[in-house]
C-alpha cells in the first residue's frame, strides 16, 4: 500500500521512522504545507521555524497543541519521495574536549581556537 502526503510517496522507511518517533502524518502534511524548504546534500528538508509555528498558531492555522507536535520535526524529501523524518535535537554540539582546550588556550594568554 503506497501512502501519498501533498503529493509526495511516503516511502515505508520514512513510514517506520515517524510510526518509532512518534510523528503523525497529519503533522507531516502541516510540515509540508507550511514549513520552509532547504536544499542540502541532495535533498530538500522541510522545517517550520519557531517564528513561523507563532504566526500560524496566531493566524488560527494550527492548534496550539499541533505546534508543539510541530516543533523541531525536520522531514527529508528528495525527488517527490519522503525519505526520513526525524526529530532535531541540539543543532550544534560542542564537545568537552573542544571547550577544554579554548579554555586552556585562554588561560594561557593564547588565541582562540
Amino acid at each position: 500500500m503506497k501512502y501519498y502526503i501533498k503529493n509526495f510517496l511516503l516511502v515505508p522507511h520514512a513510514l517506520t521512522r515517524s510510526q518509532q518517533r512518534g510523528i503523525k502524518l497529519d503533522i507531516l502534511d502541516l510540515i509540508l504545507q507550511f514549513g520552509e524548504e532547504k536544499y542540502s546534500k541532495g535533498a530538500y528538508v522541510y522545517f517550520i521555524s519557531n517564528n513561523k509555528i507563532k504566526s500560524l498558531v496566531k493566524g488560527r492555522l494550527i492548534h496550539p497543541q499541533q505546534s508543539e507536535e510541530i516543533y523541531n520535526i525536520t522531514v527529508i524529501v528528495k525527488n517527490g519521495t519522503i525519505l526520513t523524518t526525524y526529530r532535531k535535537n541540539c543543532r550544534y554540539k560542542i564537545s568537552k574536549k573542544f571547550t577544554q582546550k579554548r579554555y586552556q588556550n585562554k588561560r594561557a594568554g593564547g588565541s582562540h581556537v
